[in-house]
């Protein structure tokens, strides 16, 4: 059971990082709290539980440093949500790698031992896990030590986070929006769990070292470990529930607002067909005033009709990071990025070919100058969005008919 949970949440960490990496970048630090603990969990079937030698020869140590990382990781993350600041470190962040870095010192010699050798160990594990207790593959410290330094660490920066989380609820407190009040409580459940983990993983440790000739059947026993494993599901199962936790807390930022918005944007929003009407939020949101500011660039500066048009082009051009685009779309817009290019290259689309333009231009020429890339993806898309072919649009059209 442990290792299908494993390579599962393993999957699930990738796709959502690699999907939703662009909306927020922080997610890079999540992955980093999440995937060595679904290591661990690999790690521990394989030398506890599984009989076999030679996973364990694959995996016992070699991935050890990592195990120092979920802390820091769960730092970042939570630092970085709260601030709005991406995957950004300074300096003295390299401080929190402390851990990682003496232990990947310490173990690096097992790298270069010989299979033999590290068949060896294995043997011993699979006849009495409780030789983990006396084996060393560490030069600079026990081997053991390993064991109880872990969860500590981890247990310190989830007590740290929680902290964090309630600093930034009394600051700003008056002043703290649904998505905001939303992620808060994701941020608190998330460092919540870590601890539940962190001392599950800690009375785990002690039963095991108190345990005299620790058995592997005994340890498949140590029923501490189903709530470890329940603790950690509860995770990518939360991302995949509520997607809405891969926004972050976007905050805006003075820049972002610096061009003046014109009065007539929300109108134009209105009256034309191609552009959704805003939600009606609360007024100290000011993503309503950056999603004014997006469709005005969309409108007046027509960037839909270059062929490569994505989000990455309006976060450049505006300045705004590319999750608050995606915010903005999803929460304030309510409507996806995709659908309103799609929308507006038809818009134009079908204004060229009502015009002389028809004359001059091919087909090809009139999709080309409407943003698609392709003939097939101009009469799939026109055809959605009208329910006709650019020529039964052409024959309807009032000029044909007089």
């Amino acid at each position: 059971m442990l290792v299908p949970v494993s390579v599962l949440i393993f999957l699930l960490i990738i796709i959502s990082t690699v999907y939703n990496y662009r909306k927020n970048v922080s997610l890079i630090f999540l992955a980093g709290f999440l995937m060595p603990i679904a290591i661990y969990g690999l790690v521990h079937y394989y030398t506890v539980i599984s009989k076999s030698i030679l996973p364990i020869v694959i995996t016992y140590g070699h991935f050890m440093p990592l195990y120092y990382l979920p802390g820091p990781m769960l730092f970042f993350y939570i630092r970085s949500t709260l601030k709005d600041s991406g995957k950004k470190l300074k300096w003295a962040d390299m401080l929190h790698f402390l851990p990682f870095c003496i232990a990947l010192i310490s173990i690096f010699p097992y790298y270069f031992w010989s299979i033999n050798a590290k068949y060896e160990v294995a043997s011993q594990i699979v006849g009495q896990v409780d030789h983990l207790k006396r084996i060393n593959i560490t030069w600079l410290y026990p081997n053991f030590i390993n064991l109880v330094l872990r969860p500590f660490i981890l247990l310190i920066y989830s007590v740290i986070c929680l902290r964090l989380i309630n600093k930034y609820k009394r600051i700003n407190e008056a002043s703290i929006g649904k998505q905001e009040s939303f992620i808060l409580k994701w941020l608190i459940l998330l460092s919540v769990l870590s601890i539940i983990i962190s001392v599950g993983y800690s009375i785990l440790t002690i039963q095991y070292i108190l345990t005299n000739n620790v058995t592997n059947q005994a340890v498949k026993i140590f029923y501490i470990s189903y709530f470890i494993g329940l603790a950690y599901s509860c995770i990518p199962l939360l991302m995949l529930l509520f997607p809405e936790i891969l926004y972050g807390i976007p905050i805006i930022k003075s820049s972002e607002l610096a061009i003046q918005i014109q009065e007539p944007t929300i109108k134009q929003a209105e009256t034309i067909q191609t552009v959704p009407v805003l939600k009606s939020l609360s007024p100290e949101d000011n993503f309503v005033l950056l999603a004014e500011r997006i469709l005005q660039h969309i409108n007046n500066k027509k960037p839909y009709l270059d062929t490569k048009f994505n989000i990455d082009d309006i976060s450049e051009k505006l300045n705004i990071p590319k999750h608050h685009v995606y915010y903005c779309f999803s929460n304030v817009i309510n409507k996806k990025f995709t659908k309103i290019r799609t929308e507006l290259r038809i818009e134009h689309a079908k204004k060229l070919l009502l015009s002389e333009e028809i004359t001059i231009s091919s087909l090809e020429g009139i999709w080309t100058k409407s943003g698609f890339s392709s003939k097939t993806s101009f009469f799939t898309s026109f055809k959605e969005e009208t329910g006709m072919t650019p020529i039964e649009f052409i024959d309807s059209s009032p000029l044909a008919l007089g």
